[in-house]
C-alpha cells in the first residue's frame, strides 16, 4: 500500500512548481518620462506683454487636429518599464460643452433672381443659425455654393465656438440623400441626423497628472481626471527683475510641515481636503534651487510649485489660435450635394464632410490640448523639468510554489513517520520476543533447523548478534550431507 501511495506522489510533485514569464527591475537603471514644473515662453518679443509663437509650438497645435495621438518620448532601455507613482506636469487642458440648445434659427424668404448660376430662378429662403455670442452662419437655398459650418472666438470668457448650420432639409452632403442610421431616438439627436449643432470649447493652462507604463516598447500614458475649475495664482513674478508675470499653483500633498506653516503665515488657506492651491509667485523661479533652499524657494526645489508665464497664455490666442480657430467651410454643389469643400483645412478636418458630432469636436480639442502639453513638457525650464522616474524591467523565468499541491505528499510523509514510529515501538525487544536479526546472516546459521545446532545453543548464549559474531570466530562449518539432508556441520580445524 505504501508503494502505491509513493507512486501517486509523483504527479503532485510535478504540479508543485509553476514556471512563468516575469519582469524584474534592473539595478542601476532608471526609466524616465518628460515633465516640467515651470514653462517659460521661447518666442520673440513682439509688443507689450506679447511674444511670437514658435514654429515648433505651431506644429504641435496643428498636429492636434491633423495628426492626433502623439505622445512624449520616454526613455526605457529594454522596452519594458513601470512607473509606480503618478506624476504631474504643467500643460494645457480642454473643456467642451454642447450648446446646440442655445442656437437660434432665423428664416427669411428671398425673391427670385436672374443669376441662375448662383441662385435658382424661384428665389428661396435664407436660414441663419446663430449663438448668443453673435457667431452665425447663413444657408441660402438654391445656391450652388453654400455655407456649411463656421468657427470663431467668443470672449468673456475666452472660448472657441463651433456651429454646424441648419440647411433646411437634412441631407448627407456626400450622397445628397437623407443621412442613414438615424432611425432610433438616440441617433436622431446627433448633429448629423438633426442637421445642426454647436459646441463651445476652452483651452486653458493646467496641471495634468498621469500614470504610465511601457510594455513591449509601447508607451501607455493615462491622464487622471482634472478639475478645470481650479484657478491659478495671479502671477506676481513680474516684480522680480528678469521674470515675466507668472501663473502659479502649489501641490499641497507634497509640502513639508514647515512649508505648510509658511504658506499659512503668508495668508494662504491650506486645506488638506484639496490638492491644488493657487499661488502668487514672489521669487524668481528660473535659477536652479537645491534641497537646502529656504521657504518659499524650497517648494520649487521639492517640485511642489508649478508655474507658466502669462505671456504665452495671452500670445497663444492673440498671435495664433485667434486665426487658427476662425473660418467657414463652404460646399460647392446643388440640392444639398457638395462635390467639393473650401475653407480652412483644420475646420474641414473637424467637419469631416458632415460626419461631425459633439463627441468628435470634444475629442479634437482634447487632442489639441494634449499636443500642446506634450510640447510644454519637453521644452520646460531646464532647472525645473526633472523627469518622472520609473524602473527598467527585463524578462526572466520565475517560479511559483503552489503550496496546495503539497497537501497530499505532506500528509503521506506524516503518516509514514507515524507508521515508522508505531513499527519501532511494536517490534522493540521485550520479554521473550525475538530480536531483529535481518541485519546479520548469522541468525540463519545459529537458528536454522532445531536439531542441527542444539549443542551450539547449549554451549553459549547466541540470542544476541554480538554473541553470535564472537562465537562464529571460534568455529568452522561446512555444508555436508547428513541423515537429515544437506546441513551445515561443525568441523575441527585440524580436519580442514
Amino acid at each position: 500500500m505504501i508503494t502505491i501511495f509513493t507512486l501517486a506522489i509523483d504527479p503532485f510533485t510535478q504540479q508543485l512548481i509553476h514556471y512563468y514569464d516575469c519582469s524584474i527591475p534592473i539595478n542601476g537603471l532608471q526609466a524616465t518620462v518628460p515633465r516640467t514644473n515651470f514653462y517659460l515662453s521661447h518666442g520673440i518679443h513682439t509688443g507689450a506683454g506679447e511674444e511670437s509663437i514658435t514654429p515648433a509650438l505651431q506644429v504641435a497645435i496643428n498636429a492636434g487636429i491633423l495628426s492626433p495621438g502623439g505622445l512624449v518620448s520616454p526613455d526605457c532601455l529594454t522596452g519594458n518599464c513601470t512607473f509606480h507613482q503618478e506624476y504631474s506636469t504643467v500643460g494645457y487642458c480642454s473643456n467642451c460643452t454642447d450648446v446646440s440648445d442655445q442656437l437660434n434659427f432665423n428664416t427669411t424668404t428671398r425673391n427670385g433672381t436672374a443669376n441662375s448660376f448662383l441662385y435658382g430662378s424661384d428665389g428661396g429662403v435664407n436660414i441663419t443659425t446663430s449663438l448668443p455670442s453673435g457667431l452665425s452662419i447663413t444657408h441660402v437655398s438654391s445656391k450652388q455654393q453654400n455655407n456649411l459650418t463656421t468657427m470663431g472666438l467668443s470672449y468673456s470668457p475666452l472660448r472657441v465656438e463651433f456651429i454646424v448650420g441648419k440647411q433646411g432639409a437634412v441631407v448627407d452632403i456626400v450622397t445628397g440623400q437623407p443621412p442613414t442610421g438615424c432611425e432610433t431616438e438616440t441617433t436622431n439627436k446627433t448633429w448629423r441626423c438633426q442637421g445642426y449643432g454647436a459646441a463651445s470649447c476652452s483651452l486653458i493652462p493646467c496641471v495634468s497628472t498621469y500614470t504610465s507604463a511601457i510594455t513591449a516598447g509601447e508607451f501607455q500614458e493615462t491622464s487622471l481626471p482634472e478639475d478645470n475649475s481650479i484657478s491659478w495664482g495671479s502671477g506676481l513674478g513680474g516684480e522680480v527683475e528678469g521674470t515675466p508675470p507668472l501663473l502659479g499653483m502649489v501641490d499641497i500633498t507634497c509640502l513639508s510641515a514647515q512649508e505648510r506653516q509658511g504658506l499659512s503665515e503668508a495668508g494662504y488657506q491650506v486645506n488638506s481636503s484639496t490638492r491644488w492651491l493657487p499661488y502668487n509667485i514672489t521669487f524668481n523661479p528660473q535659477p536652479n534651487t537645491t534641497s537646502s533652499a529656504l521657504f518659499p524657494e524650497s517648494m520649487l526645489a521639492h517640485e511642489c510649485v508649478y508655474a507658466i508665464d502669462m505671456v504665452i497664455t495671452g500670445s497663444l490666442w492673440s498671435d495664433y489660435l485667434g486665426t487658427f480657430f476662425e473660418g467657414t467651410v463652404i460646399g460647392d454643389g446643388v440640392d444639398g450635394l457638395s462635390t467639393s469643400l473650401a475653407g480652412p483645412q483644420n475646420l474641414q478636418t473637424i467637419y469631416n464632410y458632415g460626419n461631425v458630432s459633439f463627441a468628435q469636436v470634444n475629442s479634437t480639442f482634447s487632442n489639441i490640448s494634449d499636443s500642446i502639453s506634450n510640447y510644454l513638457r519637453q521644452n520646460g525650464n531646464a532647472n525645473h523639468s526633472a523627469p518622472a522616474r520609473g524602473l527598467v524591467m527585463h524578462d526572466e523565468t520565475c517560479l511559483h510554489v503552489r503550496w496546495s499541491w503539497v497537501a497530499f505528499p505532506a500528509t503521506f510523509v506524516l503518516f509514514t513517520l507515524i507508521f515508522l514510529v508505531v513499527t519501532i515501538i511494536d517490534t522493540r525487544p521485550t520479554g521473550s520476543r525475538v530480536q531483529i536479526w535481518k541485519s546479520s546472516p548469522l541468525a540463519l546459521i545459529f537458528h536454522g533447523l532445531e536439531m542441527s545446532n542444539t549443542h551450539l545453543k547449549d554451549q553459549k548464549d547466541v540470542s544476541e548478534i554480538g554473541n553470535m559474531e564472537d562465537f562464529a570466530r571460534d568455529i568452522v562449518v561446512r555444508l555436508d550431507p547428513t541423515e537429515n539432508g544437506v546441513k551445515l556441520v561443525e568441523v575441527e580445524r585440524e580436519h580442514l
